[in-house]
């Protein structure tokens, strides 16, 4: 049991943090079709949480893959799982509370626009995702100063969201939230994990490579 304790606390902290994306998520969906700014601005809420309490989110963990060892792929499948368990239990919880009302009939028309997006176009859009997703993490990491810290969080999610790029944990939870469980839906979340995923290593992988130049 005792062996078992840390892989369990790795996979309730990227529930907490599926369901704190979730929460980013529910107030920019409120918020879109008035003031997609605002929108964007609320999603940040859900890295900030996550990065703030040192939880485990797949999308600002995947890109440090490249200076890990290869088990290390084990954790992240366990992150990825734990995210998406967090966003279904949210969209659940949202489902039920708010059935017919807005939220939940937001969210079902954002996952009916997102279904019509095929899956290369959905990987592509989740490559540039993955890019702004590794500079929010990795520049809140480096940075010392708190407005340093927040930028790179603040700019990277704002950008993703208005831009239209997409997030594959995030979208768990609009599928979720809208009842949405398909074998269509799961391929389409994948393609956006896949697409976050080579997003954040290739930035990484970069960024690694100018550092051994140096």
């Amino acid at each position: 049991m005792e062996k078992l304790k840390p892989v369990i606390n790795d996979f309730l902290k990227a529930v907490l943090a599926g369901a704190a994306v979730s929460l980013g998520a529910t107030a920019s969906l409120v918020t879109k079709p008035f003031d997609p700014v605002a929108a964007a601005f609320l999603f940040t809420l859900g890295l900030f949480a996550t990065l703030l309490f040192d939880l485990n989110l797949f999308t600002g963990k995947i890109g440090y893959l490249v200076y890990e060892k290869p088990k290390h792929a084990a954790f992240l499948a366990l992150v990825l799982f734990g995210n998406f368990t967090g966003t279904v239990i949210m969209g659940v919880l949202i489902n039920i509370g708010f059935n017919g009302a807005s939220i939940a009939e937001l969210a079902r028309i954002s996952a009916e626009q997102k279904l019509e997006i095929d899956y290369l176009q959905t990987f592509v859009r989740a490559i540039f995702c993955g890019v702004l997703m590794f500079v929010a993490a990795d520049g809140y990491k480096r940075a010392e100063a708190p407005l340093m810290k927040a930028l790179p969080v603040i700019l990277g999610v704002m950008v993703f969201s208005i831009c239209g790029f997409e997030h594959s944990i995030a979208d768990a939870f609009i599928f979720a939230a809208a009842g949405v469980y398909s074998l269509e839906g799961f391929l389409w979340i994948m393609a956006a994990a896949a697409g976050n995923s080579v997003g954040s290593i290739l930035l990484a992988l970069g960024l690694k490579a100018v550092k051994k130049k140096k």
